[in-house]
């Protein structure tokens, strides 16, 4: 495990629990999951302003997608992007990834 940084001692943790300590793992997940937040709700937008508009749903989320691509280097949230516009329907698709998302944080809310 590599740490980055270590949180300093405040005294406030007798039993010699480390706080403030992070691996570089647990940042590329917090990356990783950030991005594929900030990619659904980017294409999220781009479908409401196409139902807006009265353009092709479809069409924009295929667009959008194909321009924010470069910028998402998480190999799993490109395939997973990936597979939703290459649908046939990709509307569908994001509807399924923003459904799957909702229920994983219900779930996990529901451990609490």
């Amino acid at each position: 495990m590599d740490i980055e940084s270590v949180g300093e001692d405040d005294g406030a943790h007798s039993d010699g629990e480390f706080t403030g300590v992070r691996t570089s793992a647990d940042d590329e997940s917090r990356y990783a999951c950030e991005q594929y937040l900030d990619a659904l709700v980017t294409i999220e937008l781009a479908t409401k302003f196409a139902m807006m508009e009265s353009r092709q749903v479809n069409k924009s989320i295929r667009a959008c997608w194909s321009a924010i691509r470069p910028r998402i280097d998480n190999k799993l949230n490109r395939q997973i992007f990936d597979g939703m516009a290459n649908q046939f329907m990709p509307h569908g698709a994001l509807c399924m990834l923003r459904r799957q998302l909702d229920a994983a944080i219900s779930e996990d809310g529901d451990d609490h």
